[in-house]
C-alpha cells in the first residue's frame, strides 16, 4: 500500500506542487488585503459619497420663506433679521439721497414747511454702504419705527419726539448726538444736509448695545405674480405743498413702479432708479402743533388706503394699534396682499392727492 502511495506521488507531484503554490498565493493575497485596509477604505469612500449625496439632496429641498420686511423669498434663517429705520432728508439741498433704492420699505410723510421726509427701512442683510443725509426725528416716524422694532437712526429731533424716545421701554433710539461713531459728516453736501451712515455701522452699534431683534407681524404677500400688459391703472399725482409733484409709473417689462419727481426720474446718489413693487397711498389726518410749524400726524386707529401693484388698484383700510406694525385689509376685512419687493408708503393729508394722472415714462 505504501509502495502504491509513493508511486501515486511520483506520478502527480507536478500537479500537487502547482496546487500548493496556488493555495499559498491565495492565502497571502487575503492576508495582505486585510492588513492594508483597502476594503475598509472603499467602504468608507462609498459611505462618505452616500452621505454627501443625501446632504446635497436635503439642501436642495430647503423651502425658501418670505422675509418679514418685504416678502422676498430667502433662506429660512434670514426671515427674521433686525431692521434699521433711518430718517432721510428730502430738502432740495439734500437731493439726491443715498441708499433709497436699496431700502425694503420707505415711508414718505409731511413735515413742517410743506416738505416731506423719508424713513427708509433696511433689513440686516442689506449691504448699503451709504445712507442719508440723515435728519431729525419726528414723533409719528418714531411711532411707526417702534411698531417694527427698528433701530431708529436720526440726528436730534423735535422736543416731543426726543421726550417720547426716552420713555418708551425697549425703544432702540440711535441719536447721532450721543452715537457719533455710527455716523459721519460728508464733504459733498453742506450742513445740515451732510450726515450719513451705513448698514455696517448700524449693525455694530446694535451689537454693542445688545439690542434684541424686534418682533412684528409681517404683511401678507401674494405668490400669484402676473405682469400686467394692458389696462394699467395709473396712480394719481401726489402733491405735497413744497415738493415737486410725485408720479409713479408702472413698467410692465419689470413688474415694478418707477418714481418721478416733477418731470425727472428719481435716482439715488449712486445713480440707481427708485423702484417699488407696491405703492401705498395712506390717508390720515394731522395738524400744526407749534410756532415752528411742526405737525402731529395720526398713525393709530384706521383710515382709507389704496394699494397699487402689478398695474392694478385695490382699495382697503389701514389699521394700527399703538406699539404695533401697520395692518392693511380689504374692504371685506381680509388681508390686503402685497407683491414681494420694496414698498413705498405715501402718507397724505386731505387735499394732497390730485385727480390728474400721468403714464409717460
Amino acid at each position: 500500500m505504501q509502495e502504491e502511495f509513493v508511486a501515486w506521488i511520483k506520478r502527480f507531484w507536478k500537479l500537487l506542487t502547482a496546487g500548493a503554490v496556488i493555495i499559498f498565493v491565495i492565502i497571502f493575497g487575503l492576508m495582505w488585503f486585510a492588513v492594508s485596509g483597502i476594503g475598509r477604505k472603499n467602504t468608507q469612500t462609498l459611505t462618505t459619497q452616500s452621505l454627501s449625496a443625501t446632504t446635497t439632496q436635503e439642501n436642495s429641498e430647503v423651502t425658501l420663506q418670505p422675509r418679514d420686511l418685504d416678502g422676498v423669498l430667502v433662506d429660512p434663517s434670514a426671515t427674521h433679521l433686525s431692521n434699521f429705520a433711518v430718517m432721510i432728508d428730502n430738502h432740495p439741498e439734500a437731493k439726491p439721497q443715498a441708499g433709497l433704492a436699496e431700502a425694503s420699505l420707505v415711508y414718505e410723510i409731511p413735515v413742517e414747511g410743506g416738505l416731506t421726509r423719508f424713513m427708509a427701512i433696511f433689513d440686516a442683510s442689506s449691504t448699503a454702504v451709504q445712507i442719508g443725509p440723515v435728519r431729525s426725528a419726528r414723533l409719528y416716524f418714531e411711532e411707526l419705527a417702534r411698531g417694527l422694532g427698528s433701530v431708529y437712526a436720526h440726528v436730534g429731533g423735535s422736543p416731543e419726539a426726543l421726550e417720547k424716545a426716552k420713555n418708551w421701554k425697549n425703544f432702540k433710539d440711535l441719536n447721532e448726538f450721543y452715537n457719533g461713531s455710527s455716523f459721519w459728516r460728508s464733504k459733498i453736501k453742506a450742513a445740515p444736509h451732510n450726515v450719513f451712515t451705513k448698514i455696517d455701522l448700524l449693525k455694530d452699534v446694535e451689537e454693542k448695545k445688545s439690542w434684541e431683534t424686534g418682533q412684528f407681524v409681517s404683511w401678507k404677500y401674494t405668490t400669484d405674480i402676473v405682469p400686467t400688459s394692458t389696462q394699467m391703472i395709473p396712480i394719481p399725482v401726489i402733491t405735497y405743498p413744497a415738493e415737486l409733484p410725485i408720479t409713479w409709473i408702472y413698467d410692465a417689462s419689470i413688474g415694478l413702479y418707477q418714481r418721478k419727481d416733477g418731470k425727472t426720474i428719481k435716482k439715488d446718489l449712486e445713480g440707481n432708479i427708485i423702484h417699488a413693487a407696491n405703492v401705498i397711498v395712506l390717508e390720515t389726518t394731522g395738524q400744526v402743533v407749534d410756532d415752528y410749524g411742526r405737525l402731529t400726524i395720526r398713525t393709530t386707529g384706521k383710515g382709507s388706503v389704496t394699494l397699487y401693484r402689478q398695474g392694478k388698484k385695490m382699495h382697503g383700510v389701514w389699521k394700527r394699534v399703538d406699539g404695533e406694525h401697520l395692518r392693511f385689509e380689504t374692504i371685506e376685512g381680509t388681508d390686503l396682499l402685497l407683491q414681494p419687493g420694496p414698498t413705498w408708503i405715501q402718507v397724505v393729508l386731505p387735499g394732497m392727492v390730485s385727480t390728474s394722472t400721468s403714464q409717460s415714462i
